[in-house]
């Protein structure tokens, strides 16, 4: 993983994901109170991540950020995503959830996108090739 230089090598596991009704469901259960709003759905996704080597701690959103990483199911558009915050036990997938290296954190993030947006697609960038070309590793999320 790269960020403005050598982040470190981590290992990264989509653990638990929902959208739809499913998803409206289980944060409601989880501390979110309104509904998403008209033509929104919200969507749920937890992610186990190990810090396998790194010069140092490293914030979480360098490995997934809600304003870059996810994108629509066809990987065409970049999800207009707005957080939610989520009381569901979990750390939350941002800049203060802090990853040492050898450690194991399990993150989480509520994301409210434009209905028809999911399931959801993410990307990791994972460095730049000889000729400085960013490398990106892409994801789909499962139903």
């Amino acid at each position: 993983m790269y960020g403005a230089s050598y982040a470190g090598k981590f290992k990264i596991r989509l653990v638990d994901y929902k959208d739809g009704k499913e998803a409206l469901k289980f944060l409601k259960e989880n501390g979110v109170k309104k509904n998403p709003g008209k033509s929104k759905e919200y969507v749920y996704l937890k992610f186990k991540i190990k810090c396998i080597s790194a010069d140092e701690e490293v914030p979480a959103d360098l490995i997934l950020n809600e304003y870059s990483s996810f994108f629509d199911s066809k990987c065409k558009k970049q999800s207009k995503a707005e957080l939610i915050p989520v009381d569901d036990g979990n750390k939350e997938l941002s800049y203060n959830t802090m990853i040492s290296p050898g450690e194991t954190v399990v993150c989480s993030i509520a994301l409210s996108v434009k209905s028809g947006s999911a399931p959801i697609t993410y990307r990791i960038s994972a460095g730049y090739d000889e000729d400085y070309n960013e490398i990106e590793k892409w994801f789909a999320t499962k139903k």
